[in-house]
């Protein structure tokens, strides 16, 4: 059973042996359930909800048997999930936990139906909501450990009813090249498949470098992600916009214009002329930063950007006395795309570029940085088209 203590509602147990006995049998249910397709959605006939109002009973009294653990154990989330109303995270666990009920529910009642009444009992309902909790909690903290936003964080945790919580750092260790709002993309949406989504994606957006080379890797990587079937169409419903708003809003870059449009498609105009105000406030306050930082910080970060701003600074300094041999240049983009990241990306580009001087003896030391830091799906591609 992992180290990780549970933020739960957790029931008294004999032992932490008999915890972890039940955290498998919940866990290996959310295999079954996906195995067997078992739906949420749909009707509820009355046998289901007297068993949800039974577990809305006893979740109450458990909330109050725990309630100083439960304050503790949140005091250790209270930081990272401070975007978030305490309405927000309450209501998102109850939806978790009634789906966690409702997936029990009927996988029972398919495969094993002469055993639903044993559900209704008080240990067997106690038993779903300290797994789920358990897992509830492990999953935010996953997603705190991998930066991950946390609003999409708590849409995370609220599918624990389906995601096992490790699969953010199995995703992360097997598919590295991608940053963490692909992988919890993947797992949020495609809870049963994530693994061949991200194969899938992998396999798309090295078309899409092929097809689009002018195209920044970040911007075809969100697409290829969130629009998986009409990807190509998307990129070339960008090229007829993106002109006239770079234009108007010459404040940012092109890439930032297409991202604005897509990350605020209902209404991209009205964003960025808040955004352009913004941005005229913070250019007086942080002269020092790079015109590029303060654009990333309004159109990334519109709630707080000038907390972006500060850390980025801070940052900023560490890594250009830490990596001397990369340029001004090269760091801040590693910051742009990796922030807090940046670090370790700085130094598996650095492994990565010594290796390929091996590989590629004729390219440029710009060439292979700029391969590794920009093309890090597809480095050879890019050293390959811009060596002698």
């Amino acid at each position: 059973m992992s180290k990780e203590k549970t933020l739960t509602l957790n029931r008294p147990m004999s032992s932490v042996i008999e915890f972890s006995r039940e955290l498998r049998k919940s866990r290996n249910i959310k295999k079954a359930g996906i195995e067997e397709k078992i739906p949420i959605g749909g009707a509820i006939g009355f046998e289901l909800e007297e068993l949800l109002s039974l577990t809305t009973s006893i979740v109450d009294r458990m909330r109050n048997e725990n309630r100083d653990q439960i304050e503790q154990q949140m005091a250790q989330l209270n930081s990272y999930l401070s975007p978030l109303t305490e309405r927000d995270i309450n209501e998102a666990y109850a939806r978790g936990l009634n789906n966690s009920v409702k997936l029990n529910y009927r996988l029972h009642r398919r495969l094993s139906p002469e055993r639903i009444e044993e559900l209704r009992q008080e240990d067997n309902i106690r038993s779903i909501i300290s797994t789920f909790t358990f897992d509830f909690g492990y999953s935010l903290r996953m997603s705190k450990r991998l930066e991950v936003k946390p609003s999409r964080a708590l849409a995370i945790a609220e599918r624990s009813y389906r995601i096992n919580p490790q699969i953010l750092i199995n995703l992360s260790s097997e598919f590295p090249e991608f940053k963490p709002y692909v992988i919890t993309h993947a797992a949020v949406y495609y809870p049963m498949n994530s693994h061949e989504f991200l194969i899938t994606a992998q396999a798309t957006i090295k078309d899409l470098v092929r097809k689009f080379p002018k195209t920044e890797i970040e911007l075809l990587t969100y697409v290829a992600v969130n629009f998986p079937t009409k990807a190509e169409e998307y990129l070339h419903e960008l090229e007829k916009l993106i002109p006239k708003l770079t234009n108007q809003f010459s404040e940012f870059s092109p890439v930032d214009v297409k991202l604005a449009v897509i990350h605020h498609s209902r209404n991209p105009e009205g964003f960025l002329k808040t955004a352009k105000k913004k941005y005229k406030e913070l250019k007086r306050e942080f002269s020092d930063l790079p015109e590029r930082a303060l654009a990333f910080s309004v159109l990334r970060y519109p709630l707080n950007p000038r907390k972006y701003l500060e850390d980025f600074s801070i940052l900023l300094g560490e890594l250009e006395e830490d990596f001397p041999d990369f340029s001004h240049y090269f760091i801040t983009q590693a910051i742009y795309s990796r922030f807090k990241g940046a670090r370790k990306f700085l130094e598996d580009a650095k492994l990565k570029t010594n290796e390929y001087k091996q590989r590629y003896p004729t390219a440029t030391e710009s060439v292979l940085k700029q391969a590794c830091i920009y093309y890090p799906n597809n480095p050879d591609a890019f050293i390959e088209a811009n060596s002698k």
